[in-house]
């Protein structure tokens, strides 16, 4: 078994990007070391599901192992009555958030949004997160930009200066399993409504404790985004270093 884990967390109708961004990582997956890919889904078509355990086949890379596993129900369940209130706001979203507690084996988890493209091989990612760090993610490209915003008190933060984007968690499971518990996660998402839920926690739960990922890692927007926003040029060079 390897002893990292890439994280994909979709629904029958996003499959198709979850296709496409594991074959991007297949086509640059240079390394000897094993890879598991846990798709972590539960209402995927039994063709989407072959299809997608295939690829590592089609593309001769049999140290990557593709593994259909189940939603992290038994945590799931805690939050149920604050997802009853809030129909908004699918339990996917919180996914991300528990697997590695629903699946401690692994040393490393490196969950990626189903939309996000790799460009070179994702081992070394798994390595930039310090002995002592929890958990390291992007910092949000539009807090960035504008880090004096006065939006802490709608997430709870006591700055959004350093406010992380979701789409890109590198985890360091027995860090993170021992110094921010699951109970830690579950209290904080049943605390209050908020935005960009899965995001926020995040933020409320690992804040002070995130070591941040460069930007590069989780290109949010595309250059011409970047080009025609009104901010300080310092700034915008920042967020791809």
């Amino acid at each position: 078994m390897s002893k990292n884990a890439l994280i994909y967390c979709v629904t029958r109708t996003h499959v198709h990007f979850t296709a496409e961004s594991l074959y991007s990582v297949l086509k640059h997956y240079s390394s000897q070391e094993p890879l598991d890919v846990l798709i972590v889904s539960d209402d995927l078509w039994d063709r989407d599901r072959d299809f997608i355990a295939a690829l590592p086949q089609m593309t001769n890379q049999p140290k990557v192992k593709v593994q259909f596993v189940p939603t992290p129900h038994i945590y799931i369940a805690q939050i149920q009555d604050m997802l009853n209130q809030h129909p908004d706001s699918p339990a996917m979203w919180f996914w991300r958030l528990f697997m590695p507690f629903a699946r401690p084996e692994y040393d490393r988890y490196l969950y990626l949004d189903n939309d996000t493209m790799i460009r070179g091989d994702i081992t070394p990612i798994f390595s930039i997160i310090a002995k002592d760090k929890p958990l390291a993610a992007a910092r949000d490209f539009y807090y960035r930009l504008y880090p004096n915003l006065n939006d802490q008190d709608a997430f709870n933060l006591t700055s959004t200066a350093n406010y992380v984007n979701s789409g890109v968690i590198l985890t360091n499971g027995p860090v993170l399993r021992a110094t921010l518990p699951v109970q830690k996660w579950i209290d904080a998402i049943n605390a209050g409504y908020y935005r960009f839920w899965d995001q926020t926690i995040l933020n409320i739960v690992g804040e002070n404790k995130i070591q941040f990922l460069p930007g590069t890692l989780n290109y949010q927007h595309e250059q011409m985004w970047l080009n025609m926003v009104i901010a300080p040029d310092e700034y915008k060079q920042a967020i791809a270093s």
